[in-house]
């Protein structure tokens, strides 16, 4: 058993919801000097952690935060807890989060946290038919950064199993987009939410 007991809280923050769309004219409200359709969304997250009575250590709680981005404004971001907390970000990947540290005794009772935010959607398109993601001979440029998140690791493979079926599911296909919609329609299909297993 380790020193401290984790308990991590999975904050949805963001709903992100995928759409591909094939635009008459690839440009973008910002392109024609119009402004981009957005949304406000009123968010409350309401988190009871239990009562732990363990002596390793009191229970640690990590609770995602929503940040601004070029689409999103997040602004009345409030927190309410009884317990001591600290914002900050992770180094490696700049996600924000709040940290808190009851005492044994506080712990020992259980704790509740509430999160309050406003957040700002900004409507965002891309152009679908541009030259770079219908041409597969000139891939688009990638940002450098992101390329970890198109590699394999063991809870996400890329040859086997899912290389075949991609080669199936894209057979007859020319360009990335249109790869990209059939994989995208497969996956869509065929999903399921299911917690069982490991990772």
């Amino acid at each position: 058993m380790t020193r401290f007991r984790f308990a991590l809280s999975l904050v949805l923050v963001f709903i992100m919801v995928p759409l591909i769309a094939v635009l008459r004219n690839p440009a973008t409200a910002t392109e024609t000097g119009q402004a981009a359709p957005a949304r406000s969304f009123e968010f409350t997250y309401q988190v009871h952690v239990p009562a732990n009575a363990d002596p390793a250590g009191p229970t640690h709680l990590w609770i995602p935060l929503p940040q601004a981005d070029d689409y999103q404004d997040v602004c009345g971001l409030h927190i309410d807890s009884l317990m001591s907390h600290v914002q900050g970000h992770d180094p490696e990947y700049g996600n924000a989060f709040a940290a808190f540290t009851p005492t044994m005794q506080q712990s020992a009772a259980g704790f509740d946290v509430r999160l309050q935010f406003t957040a700002v959607r900004r409507e965002h398109k891309v152009a679908l038919e541009s030259a770079a993601l219908q041409n597969a001979a000139t891939p688009a440029p990638r940002d450098a950064n992101l390329q970890r998140y198109l590699e394999p690791d063991k809870l996400v493979p890329l040859n086997g199993a899912i290389a075949d079926l991609a080669r199936e599911h894209t057979a007859g296909d020319a360009t990335p987009i249109q790869k990209a919609r059939h994989i995208y329609d497969y996956v869509l299909a065929t999903m399921r939410y299911d917690k069982s297993g490991e990772g």
